[in-house]
């Protein structure tokens, strides 16, 4: 099955180095860098939101007026390891959606959340279902997961084969 993964709000990614030769070799893709804005688009349109949305220094943000909607990949995937690096601010409330369909009204209708939620300014234990890590309202982060405070680099990562779900975080 093919997927296509979803990102709603502020998602923030760090500079990192693109793929080496064997990495591209072995399926590895930058969805970020100076062509983001052609790896991903605003669901349900052929494009990367014209407001909203941005992609600067290597990084991948929404305004903080926000208005850009979702954006999904413009690829589709099957099994995937995704690694992403994502700093929260205060009250940010956003997530990453994989195998999501365009067939209802919203990402979220059809696909699984990575929880991104700056568990400090919501009041959220650390193991809630939608604390940051969980599968959102299916499955909490594990006891002794590692965030960091709002402003700073957390590293996730979803691991997805054969059906098998995997959420990381910081390590």
């Amino acid at each position: 099955m093919l997927i296509t993964l979803a990102v709603v709000a502020a998602l923030g990614q760090a500079p990192i180095l693109p793929p080496t030769a064997v990495e591209t070799a072995q399926g590895w893709k930058m969805l970020t860098g100076p062509d983001a804005t052609s790896q991903w688009r605003a669901y349900k349109q052929p494009s990367f939101p014209a407001k909203g949305w941005k992609s600067e220094n290597g990084e991948l943000s929404v305004a903080k007026e926000g208005g850009g909607g979702d954006i999904i990949t413009t690829g589709q995937y099957g099994d995937f390891d995704l690694v992403f690096d994502f700093k929260l601010g205060p009250k940010a409330n956003s997530g990453i959606l994989y195998r999501v369909a365009e067939t209802d009204g919203a990402t979220y209708q059809t696909g699984p959340e990575y929880q991104l939620l700056e568990d400090a300014t919501y009041g959220a234990k650390p193991t809630d279902a939608h604390s940051c890590g969980a599968l959102y309202d299916l499955y909490s982060p594990v006891d002794d997961k590692t965030m960091k405070p709002q402003g700073e680099w957390n590293t996730g990562r979803i691991w997805l084969h054969n059906g098998m779900i995997q959420h990381w975080l910081n390590g």
